[in-house]
């Protein structure tokens, strides 16, 4: 079981781009020197920040080795003269606000509230690698469970996002049309074939399997159960509702 409720509990999205301290990793790059203190409040939380003299790059640290969120900003388009920002990296940590009541969610609030407040940024985006890390060692994807819950990615169930790289809006329609109507009697078919045995942790005598969506009624009431499912069964979930597995994939959050 989950001992801390699911807004509350870590959330992280580590890139490889940037390392933890959130300096650039790989040759030819110094260490960034943050000198510019700023606060934003969203959704009555505030956090404290910093940016660097030029502005490129934007950190709020939780301490000197935990960064809460690095954003780096790209040279200015010369045609549209706008900015492109990429979320280096992004970890929920309970003290990342001033507020201790702060979320994952009011933290990701707080990353897009900074980018509009600055106007020259036309885009930002992501790849999304979020996870929720359990109190037991284990790990859930929070794109992928989202996704046959809501049919949105944990990012996208705050902010609109347009998908980017292999993933084409064509795709995503159908895999989204795909995950609101599939029966639980399919996908659970499918899992007995990935796994010897499949622990259902709720009950859903009264759900009727072979109905359009149940698969997406069952799957929010075991969210609801906070449960190990999502990470006992992670690959296999996705693949039986027919899409590989969202993580790593690439989204754009549009200004």
């Amino acid at each position: 079981m989950w001992g801390i409720s699911e807004e509350n509990y870590p959330i992280s999205n580590n890139n490889s781009i940037a390392n933890n301290n959130g300096n650039y990793t790989g040759s030819g790059y110094d260490p960034i020197v943050y000198t510019i203190d700023k606060t934003v409040t969203v959704n009555e939380k505030r956090y404290k920040y910093r940016e660097t003299e030029n502005g490129m790059n934007i950190v709020l640290r939780k301490s000197d080795t935990d960064v809460c969120f690095h954003i780096r900003i790209l040279p200015e388009n010369t045609v549209t003269k706008k900015k492109m920002a990429i979320l280096q990296s992004f970890h929920q940590y309970p003290s990342c606000s001033v507020d201790d009541t702060a979320t994952g969610r009011d933290l990701f609030d707080a990353v897009i509230q900074i980018l509009k407040e600055r106007k020259d940024i036309l885009y930002m985006e992501l790849q999304d690698e979020s996870h929720k890390d359990l109190p037991n060692g284990k790990s859930i994807p929070l794109a992928d469970m989202y996704f046959v819950c809501t049919g949105k990615t944990w990012y996208g169930s705050i902010v609109p996002l347009t998908p980017i790289g292999k993933i084409t809006n064509k795709i995503l329609r159908k895999i989204i049309h795909k995950v609101n109507t599939n029966t639980w009697l399919t996908v659970s078919r499918g899992l007995l074939e990935y796994y010897s045995t499949v622990s259902i942790p709720v009950d859903i005598s009264d759900i009727d399997i072979t109905k359009s969506g149940s698969a997406m009624q069952v799957f929010q009431r075991i969210k609801e159960a906070k449960t190990d499912f999502f990470a006992d069964y992670a690959y296999g979930i996705s693949i039986c509702s027919g899409f590989s597995s969202l993580t790593g994939s690439g989204w754009r959050y549009t200004f």
